[in-house]
């Protein structure tokens, strides 16, 4: 019994929590065709704060399907350090998949909207938009 409930702790104190995230961008990958029909994108994902050039690992995104934008957003863990320079961070691949047929949608990164982490910064330099019909 006290061997199960050690390994409990242990497994317990190891990984990362799942609130322990950081906002992330996100963009087409070069040469990806978006179509009408299109459920399955490849896109890059960076982080958005300073992470001493590491982006970490893309997290799945939140997608919102409405009638006429479907808002993707990203983040990454782990979260960012307390100390950290401005190198810039890599944009890692993602297979992102749609619920649905995109139809006559655009792609909005959900960062770049209201309140989020990338607002106002270069990465929203075109509003968020990252596909329009």
């Amino acid at each position: 019994m006290s061997v199960v409930a050690a390994g409990g702790i242990l497994l317990g104190g190891c990984g990362v929590l799942p609130s322990s995230t950081a906002g992330a961008s996100w963009s087409l990958a070069p040469g990806q065709e978006v179509t009408a029909a299109s459920t399955e994108l490849q896109v890059l994902v960076t982080r958005v704060g300073c992470n001493s050039g590491v982006t970490g690992t893309a997290e799945e995104p939140t997608v919102d399907v409405g009638a006429d934008r479907v808002v993707v957003t990203f983040v990454v863990t782990p979260e960012e350090p307390g100390s950290a320079d401005c190198q810039g961070n890599p944009e890692v691949p993602f297979t992102l998949l749609l619920p649905e047929p995109l139809g006559a949608r655009a792609l909005v990164d959900g960062q770049c909207l209201g309140d989020g982490e990338a607002a106002g910064t270069s990465f929203c330099a075109d509003g968020g938009l990252r596909y329009e019909p």
